[in-house]
């Protein structure tokens, strides 16, 4: 799915000297998301909810669900576990509904929004994903 092609897009492409920040990783996203999704429009660090999502693909036809990507990166010099890294994913997920970042794509009427939470560190990196659905539009 969409986890595995960006994680691969992202990791194969960049060299882990390149991505050393949080910053890096949302502008290699960027990147990526910008060449696969041609049908949507890409914001970068917008407002929705009761805060500022870092990715949000919005569709060009209201028919296709947006997408919402929150991103962790762990600044350890020394190796960490895939289960730490998982966790930033999981903190990455839990801040999309903590901040209530769907707000913005369902007050334009979209129905369903694909969720991403993705924690990196260097070269390994972890994705929570969950289909948010706006259960007014049913």
């Amino acid at each position: 799915g969409l986890s595995k092609v960006l994680e691969e897009k992202i990791l194969s492409n960049f060299s882990t000297f390149d991505l050393t920040c949080e910053k890096d990783y949302k502008i290699a996203l960027s990147v990526a998301l910008s060449d696969l999704f041609l049908d949507y429009a890409l914001y970068n660090e917008i407002n929705s909810g009761i805060g500022r999502l870092d990715i949000m693909l919005l569709p060009k036809k209201r028919n296709l669900p947006a997408i919402i990507i929150e991103v962790k990166h762990s600044k350890a010099k020394k190796q960490i576990s895939a289960q730490t890294i998982n966790k930033l994913a999981c903190n990455a997920f839990e801040q999309i509904q903590e901040m209530e970042y769907y707000r913005f794509p369902f007050k334009l009427g979209i129905k369903e929004i694909y969720a991403y939470g993705m924690g990196f560190w260097k070269n390994k990196s972890s994705i929570v994903f969950k289909k948010i659905i706006n259960e007014q539009s049913i």
